[in-house]
């Protein structure tokens, strides 16, 4: 739009004018960050490393005003580029900008979601639990609070590389859900998930929490009435989906008589009603297509 736009002319001018000055660079990188286009992120990303690196030592002469200022310009580099390596799903450079960011303000969730998805487990239990715990109402909280309990007992929610602490990561979990060590922690988990069912939470966490019960399931019936709760609450949870037509599929690569094709017939359905909602996440993904071969083998 118009105000964007002579936004984005302001800064350049600025940058122009004080082509090292990592204010000017930072104010640039916020106006190209609010652009759709790509050409603009990729400029916003490479001006975000010069800030880092203009901003790496600090000037000893400078006064505090100024000092405050180029930190909060490193801030916003650092701030974006968490926020790109998400939006690329690029979890490992994610999770170093992160680290690098320390205390900058950034959105709970998606720490959260770095945390998890770059297999630091330890870290992951440990502020999603402390964000519950701060805010046991929100459901943002409780999603990644639950998410990284299951990534840590093993559960069907792991991370999108290996975890790189995942005993240390087990034992805090284990402790959040009062389990010694050697006790059934799926069980328990299962019971803190079906009282989360129980309160009044909206159809999307519901649908959520039916998906991770189901999850949770020895039994694969019971697995499946969970995940037709979940697409009960919500019609385009791809995850139930996906686990559906797995369930499915898995049935019938068990059966003798491969000339029945109901099972098949289902996985394949589930499958379909997946990929056509387009999502996004690069696991999910990945699961789909797996799948997909599988079916036509």
């Amino acid at each position: 739009n118009a105000r964007q736009s002579d936004a984005e002319r302001f800064a350049r001018s600025a940058v122009r004018f004080f082509p090292k000055d990592p204010v000017a660079l930072a104010q640039l990188i916020r106006a190209l960050q609010k652009a759709d286009d790509q050409a603009r992120h990729a400029e916003a990303a490479d001006l975000a490393h010069v800030v880092l690196d203009l901003t790496k030592e600090q000037n000893p002469n400078s006064i505090p005003i100024e000092q405050a200022q180029r930190a909060l310009a490193q801030n916003t580099a650092l701030q974006f580029l968490v926020t790109e390596s998400c939006r690329r799903q690029d979890w490992a450079s994610a999770a170093k900008y992160l680290q690098q960011a320390g205390s900058a303000a950034l959105d709970k969730e998606m720490v959260a979601t770095v945390l998890r998805k770059s297999g630091n487990v330890r870290a992951a239990v440990q502020f999603a639990s402390s964000w519950y715990a701060q805010e046991p109402t929100s459901e943002q909280a409780v999603e990644a609070y639950l998410r990284s309990l299951a990534m840590a007992i093993g559960g069907g929610l792991a991370s999108a590389v290996p975890a790189s602490d995942a005993p240390t990561g087990l034992g805090i979990a284990l402790s959040a859900l009062g389990v010694t060590q050697g006790g059934n922690a799926n069980s328990a988990m299962l019971e803190v998930v079906v009282k989360f069912i129980a309160a009044p939470f909206s159809k999307e966490l519901k649908s959520f929490l039916y998906y991770m019960s189901a999850s949770l399931q020895n039994d694969e019936n019971k697995a499946i009435d969970q995940l037709k709760n979940a697409l009960a609450e919500r019609a385009d949870n791809v995850e139930a989906l996906v686990s559906l037509a797995s369930i499915y599929l898995n049935r019938y690569n068990r059966q003798s008589d491969k000339r029945d094709t109901i099972n098949r017939d289902k996985a394949l359905r589930y499958l379909t009603q997946a990929k056509a909602l387009s999502p996004t996440d690069h696991e999910l993904c990945a699961r789909i297509s797996e799948l997909e071969s599988k079916i036509k083998q």
